[in-house]
């Protein structure tokens, strides 16, 4: 039944956790990542990251790339929580960066990520895309394909392309993957 179902599951994600030294280092990157967060710090702006795994990997993954210092708050999800497309977990870390969700961009390149977006009241959900190995999100407000396309649209820059030239909008045929 369900419930037998939640717990197998549960414990064997506790016995892979376990038997995996560093997870992090089985999780890279995407390219450029540090460099923007950088950028991102030096702007008013904040920077969360909510995750899936738990607050422990997420904390582990942050500082095995060198990314603590430029996140201003973190969250992941824990044994009770509910999990993403829930929006509980996403407004905690509003509440923890004193920001309203909707002045939120919520970056992500999965279709939870873009329901907890749309459940929470985010400003917009923005789907990473081909530049890293994946599939732009169907139904995203916008969709990157490098992390300056990110820098362009949160802070803006004249060394920068545009965001119509760097980011195009979610489409019907976008829609349609």
């Amino acid at each position: 039944n369900w419930d037998q179902g939640q717990r197998l599951v549960s414990q064997i994600f506790k016995q892979v956790d376990g038997a995996v030294a560093l997870k992090a280092a089985q999780t890279p990157t995407f390219v450029g990542t540090g460099a923007m967060l950088l950028q991102l710090g030096q702007s008013p702006l904040k920077v969360g990251v909510l995750s899936s795994d738990t607050t422990a990997h997420v904390v582990e993954f942050l500082n095995h790339y060198g990314l603590i210092q430029c996140v201003d708050a973190w969250r992941g999800t824990e044994p009770g929580d509910k999990a993403k497309p829930h929006p509980d977990l996403f407004w905690e870390l509003c509440d923890c960066l004193q920001i309203q969700p909707q002045h939120t961009l919520m970056v992500g390149d999965s279709w939870a990520d873009l329901e907890v977006a749309r459940n929470a009241g985010a400003a917009a959900f923005v789907s990473v895309g081909e530049g890293w190995g994946r599939s732009p999100v169907p139904g995203a407000d916008l969709v990157i394909s490098h992390w300056s396309d990110l820098l362009d649209i949160a802070i803006g820059s004249d060394e920068r392309p545009s965001v119509s030239q760097a980011v195009h909008p979610a489409d019907e045929e976008l829609s349609a993957l």
